[in-house]
């Protein structure tokens, strides 16, 4: 990434106060960008990535709903953004299953809102939406070991997956119908599992370590034998921020672009949590539990050639950086650290890697 490029860039980050969006944020501030955020507010300060870390001076945040088309227009229209980074949606699989309706609003109405606002938009801007590693048909032989690339066909058996699919054919029609060859540049970013510090979701396997650690339980764990691409939040960060240089300076570009660990870096939910126990200061107690209670697919792989051959993109960390990077911010937390520290001190050592 450019630190020439982003200074003084505008740049507006819908899902701003999430776990990615509020690292992006401190990515972009020490980047010299002027960061704004459009994204309600979490419900539980105690687990509040964005309210331990963010402060006012860091972000510009207009508090409203992404369904929202008028708050959405209006505030796009004052920003007047170089970038956008669309995170805003209903990230989890499980809550698909409870919330659907909400699901679907959020994650397709809200992509909507941010495509239609474009169409009137009379600045060069370039805006990365951020989808999923899930928006493929996985109909894939669960014994062999296969890798998804931006040209296998899209799908979605559950309602998050299904809705993150279908908001790439959404943005597909939006680009052909009405942003070829304009100055309105727009891609979509598939990455998945990413894990880091500050991510305090339900039914994820780290927020769930965590919650154990700090509440002293056994964790129970589910499908310890499922294969994931995990990743570090900032690998998968500085992949969409790569993009969004590439896509701003660009005349033609191709719409999706996987981020993902090498091929060779093929890791278990058990590979995971043994690993994540054997680094951290706050050991834990678990068990396996092998049952697909949430109908979530065994293996899950992504193939990311594209993006290192064309965007010279790549993942810095591996596996077992990524569970230190991650168990020492939630071993922080737990000594009651300054988070906001850790969070900075982290990307400032992931800057300096090569």
């Amino acid at each position: 990434m450019n630190r020439n490029f982003w200074n003084k860039k505008r740049v507006l980050i819908t899902g701003a106060t999430g776990f990615k969006g509020t690292w992006l944020t401190h990515l972009l501030n020490q980047l010299g960008s002027k960061v704004y955020g459009y994204s309600l507010l979490n419900k539980d300060p105690r687990y509040d990535f964005h309210r331990k870390t963010v402060l006012k001076r860091d972000l510009n945040l207009e508090v409203a709903n992404i369904s929202n088309i008028k708050r959405v227009k209006n505030f796009i229209n004052y920003v007047k953004p170089d970038i956008i980074f669309h995170l805003a949606a209903q990230p989890i699989v499980s809550l698909s299953y409870i919330n659907d309706i909400d699901t679907v609003i959020s994650n397709i109405n809200g992509t909507v809102n941010i495509l239609n606002t474009l169409k009137n938009y009379d600045k060069k801007i370039a805006v990365i939406f951020v989808t999923t590693d899930k928006v493929y048909k996985n109909k894939l032989n669960p014994k062999k070991i296969t890798f998804f690339s931006e040209k296998d066909h899209l799908g979605g058996d559950d309602i998050y997956s299904a809705s993150k699919a279908s908001c790439e054919l959404i943005i597909n029609a939006y680009n052909k119908s009405f942003f070829f060859n304009s100055k309105i540049k727009i891609a979509t970013a598939r990455s998945g599992n990413v894990i880091g510090g500050g991510d305090f979701s339900k039914n994820r396997i780290v927020p769930d370590i965590f919650r154990s650690q700090f509440l002293k339980k056994k964790l129970i764990i589910r499908n310890s034998n499922h294969i994931r691409p995990w990743q570090h939040v900032l690998d998968a960060l500085n992949g969409y921020v790569v993009l969004a240089e590439y896509l701003y300076k660009c005349n033609k570009i191709d719409l999706s672009w996987n981020f993902a660990p090498k091929k060779n870096t093929v890791k278990t939910v058990a590979d995971l949590v043994y690993k994540y126990n054997t680094v951290t200061k706050h050991k834990f107690n678990f068990l396996f539990l092998d049952k697909n209670i949430i109908h979530e697919k065994p293996l899950l792989l992504l193939n990311a050639n594209k993006s290192r051959n064309h965007l010279n993109w790549k993942d810095k960390l591996s596996f077992v950086e990524t569970i230190k990077y991650t168990s020492s911010w939630y071993d922080s937390y737990l000594n009651k650290e300054n988070l906001k520290h850790i969070t900075k001190n982290q990307i400032t050592d992931y800057l300096k890697l090569k």
